[in-house]
């Protein structure tokens, strides 16, 4: 369960099985790249999932998808990242813990040597370092771990798009806010934070983790990163609602409107493509046609 849980990491910054229609149909295909049609739309538009941290050396936008891209007029996002730096300090506040509290102010002392065993002795981070990390939320701190654990340069399909679109001219609109998204990570306690993401039973294997949503990425089956991210548990579906379906459900009347507009390419993390409450599935129940766009 926690395992699961934690691998979401991956889908955000970074249910069960999809119902048996969405398979009978065809959106279960491996494809990250969706053009949707019908309802009286004057021009496709374009639903794309990423994932938001790549090995540079397996990052992969073909033209195909370029031309897609070039096509429309609006890049739509989670959220728009293009921050100043002044915005950027502004949120430091916001990820850290109540002032004066340190991580381990939340666990016991066994917990916390294990802790600190697992991410010193097994991951290889400097125990000066992660005193510096300590100062964070759990969910915080376990991406600055990942970025330490990768051992390769990485590049962010979000930031790679805007460029794109910034060179082609087109409006980038986000889906929602980076402070919403935050407040997200804030729902959950820092106690069980610290269970999901810093002391799991099952071990802490963040660089495996990582390596296999990438491998899953690369095959284009999105299908596989939804089924990976929950079970059936009550804390899971709690998780994914909030995580997945609650934000999918929000966005569906700003993707459509934005459509109906003018031509758009909506880029979200590859797990909100599926399942029932999937940005596709929704959308097909909308009236939409959605059809696979394969690389050539």
């Amino acid at each position: 369960m926690k395992t699961k849980l934690s691998s979401l990491l991956f889908i955000m910054l970074l249910i069960n099985a999809v119902t048996t229609n969405a398979q009978e149909d065809g959106l279960n295909q491996n494809c990250l790249l969706w053009e949707v049609t019908g309802n009286n739309l004057r021009s496709p538009s374009y639903i794309f999932g990423t994932i938001h941290m790549i090995p540079k050396s397996d990052y992969f936008f073909p033209k195909i998808w370029k031309e897609k891209l070039a096509s429309c007029e609006v890049l739509a996002v989670e959220a728009d990242m293009d921050l100043s730096l002044q915005e950027q300090i502004a949120l430091i506040p916001k990820m850290q813990l109540p002032k004066g509290k340190m991580i381990e102010d939340y666990m016991t002392p066994e917990e916390y040597d294990n802790y600190k065993t697992k991410f010193i002795d097994s991951l290889g981070i400097k125990e000066s370092k992660l005193e510096k990390y300590n100062q964070f939320k759990p969910f915080y701190i376990y991406s600055f771990v990942l970025m330490e654990v990768i051992d390769t340069k990485v590049k962010m399909y979000e930031k790679e798009l805007t460029k794109i679109a910034n060179k082609k001219g087109l409006e980038i609109f986000g889906l929602e806010t980076v402070e919403y998204q935050m407040s997200l990570v804030d729902s959950i306690s820092i106690e069980e934070q610290i269970k999901m993401f810093l002391i799991k039973d099952e071990g802490l294997d963040i660089k495996s983790e990582y390596y296999k949503s990438v491998k899953t990425y690369k095959e284009q089956n999105y299908v596989k990163m939804y089924d990976a991210a929950a079970d059936d548990s009550e804390e899971a579906i709690e998780f994914m609602n909030k995580f997945l379906h609650n934000r999918n459900e929000n966005w569906i009347p700003k993707i459509i409107k934005l459509m109906h507009e003018k031509p758009t390419f909506v880029a979200v993390g590859a797990a909100h493509l599926g399942g029932e409450k999937g940005i596709l599935n929704l959308l097909k129940e909308e009236g939409y046609t959605l059809k696979p766009v394969k690389i050539n």
